[in-house]
Order: C-alpha cells, then structure tokens, then sequence
C-alpha cells in the first residue's frame, strides 16, 4: 500500500513538471477552493494582468 501511495505521488510530481498541466490543476484547485463570485473575480484579475502586461511589450 505505501509503494503505491509512492508511485501516485511520483506521477503528480512528473505531471506537475509540465507547466501547461500545473496551470490547468492550479485553476482547477482555485474553482475548487473558492466560490463562482471570488474565483471569476480572480481570474478576470489574471487575464486583465496578462493582457496590459503584453500591451506593454507591443508598445514598446
């Protein structure tokens, strides 16, 4: 039972290296964690961040 516990762990940690998978389990944990109301909130801060980030660099 434990060496199995181990090889689960040992597959989320090699999942969790691809930074697409890390991000899609990260936005899964914050719907999960939070209710509608706060995590649109928060994820409309993110993308608002992302996008004046990237006008920044095509304005310069």
């Amino acid at each position: 039972m434990i060496q199995r516990a181990r090889r689960k762990r040992l597959k989320i940690r090699n999942l969790t290296r691809n930074p697409d998978f890390s991000v899609r389990l990260s936005i899964f944990q914050v719907f999960r964690s939070c209710s509608n109301l706060n995590t649109l909130l928060y994820l409309s801060f993110c993308i608002f961040r992302i996008a004046t980030e990237n006008k920044g660099k095509i304005g310069n």
